[in-house]
């Protein structure tokens, strides 16, 4: 009987030892995953915000030559460098958004939709990243 649980006990450690060898690999891997996406989901995030802020700049300032500033560099983020991170949300807020302003709109009735803009970055961005925060309230017009 004392072989038998003796080779059912190194058996047991070996297990162990497997299993913890296993979840060390996961983990590694896991981790050099989000090390290799870092840059772009860093890079994403950035554009995002910059869009947005972009957005709400266009709809909100009352000066004209910070206007004319964030539209062109909106121009080059919406022809440009977004569309290599984002996602068909996002991508559908910002020509919902550009239609409206390029029709010379008046700056208030560009908030909705520089605020659909933040609220499609918001979900991709927390996506990307493996975030829930929840939905927000609809507090806002």
């Amino acid at each position: 009987m004392e072989p038998v649980l003796k080779s059912l006990g190194l058996m047991v450690t070996a297990a162990v030892g497997l299993g913890g060898i296993a979840v060390s690999a996961w983990n590694y891997a896991a981790t050099q995953e989000l090390a290799a996406r870092r840059p772009f989901l860093e890079r994403q995030m950035t554009l995002c915000f910059e869009a947005s802020r972009l957005a709400a700049q266009l709809a909100t300032s009352p000066d004209a030559a910070a206007r004319a500033k964030a539209g062109a560099r909106f121009e080059e983020l919406y022809w440009g460098e977004l569309a290599i991170v984002e996602d068909a949300p996002v991508e559908q807020a910002m020509v919902a958004f550009r239609r409206k302003w390029t029709a010379g709109e008046d700056p208030t009735a560009l908030r909705v939709p520089a605020l659909t803009i933040a609220h499609r970055c918001r979900e991709l961005v927390l996506s990307s990243w493996d975030i829930d925060l929840g939905p927000l309230p609809s507090l806002r017009p």
